[in-house]
């Protein structure tokens, strides 16, 4: 069995660590692994399986039209990379705080000021910002993104980690200072147990797109857990260092199981 992990070019250095712990544990499956950039994908000698970390869906598309099994699929490597589409795809399915796309407003009230803006392609809590009216929104440049309003306790969230549809472990993050909890942000972070809440969004997430393993990122609003975002390519060093959990064995071990 031959495994691809697909990295763009900008990403494998900070990912090298996880590279060499999923590589190392494919090996152990007795799995032939490479290292695949997207930018220099060809189709030749195919693999059977691609581990799609580069966000980029087409080259999923192009895989996948080949017979390649790719984790994650086109499907949601297309949805779970456009925040607009993440929320529209789940629409009626699970809880996500009222947004604003392109002068439509989803949800029961509109967006007003003070407000959260979120570039629709931006992860890891890059390009996303607490603005207190259109003048400052104008400030940060964004060309394409949501307007969304703010969550009653936005310095606190969770992410849940699912593999193969299933919780793996969830992870609450409390923010130092300011709004965001992200963990590559100075964020600290501890181990939950994942609650009934977190199981019955996952499974209704799971019934829509089919995820076979991705970070499911859920904020507190009144009490309630809502749906920030899906990170598609989750990285992995929060679980690492909040856990004993070896989630590149678990991967490892899963595409092994799919052959």
């Amino acid at each position: 069995m031959n495994c691809w992990l697909l990295y763009s070019k900008d990403d494998v250095e900070k990912n090298k660590l996880f590279i060499d712990l999923l590589r190392n544990n494919l090996s152990y499956q007795k799995i032939d692994s490479e290292l695949v950039l997207v930018e220099d994908l060809k189709y030749k000698n195919r693999p059977d399986v691609v581990i799609n970390r580069s966000r980029d869906y087409h080259a999923a598309q192009s895989l996948e039209s080949n017979g390649v099994k790719v984790i994650n699929s086109s499907k949601v490597t297309r949805v779970c990379n456009n925040k607009a589409k993440t929320y529209k795809i789940l629409e009626g399915v699970v809880p996500f705080l009222p947004y604003e796309y392109r002068e439509e407003v989803i949800g029961a009230e509109e967006v007003g000021y003070p407000c959260v803006i979120k570039s629709i392609a931006g992860h890891g809590g890059n390009e996303v910002f607490l603005v207190k009216d259109k003048e400052e929104e104008k400030s940060k440049g964004l060309k394409d993104y949501i307007r969304q309003v703010i969550a009653d306790t936005p310095e606190r969230d969770v992410r849940v980690y699912i593999l193969g549809g299933e919780i793996i472990a969830a992870v609450e993050r409390h923010a130092q200072s300011g709004f965001k909890s992200n963990y590559s942000l100075g964020g600290s972070i501890k181990l939950v147990e994942p609650t009934e809440e977190m199981k019955n969004i996952v499974d209704k997430i799971n019934e829509v797109l089919t995820i076979d393993y991705a970070g499911i990122d859920l904020m507190y609003n009144k009490n309630k857990l809502v749906l920030n975002e899906i990170e598609d390519a989750a990285g992995a060093r929060m679980l690492y260092e909040a856990s004993d959990i070896d989630i590149a064995q678990m991967l490892a071990q899963y595409v092994k199981e799919l052959g």
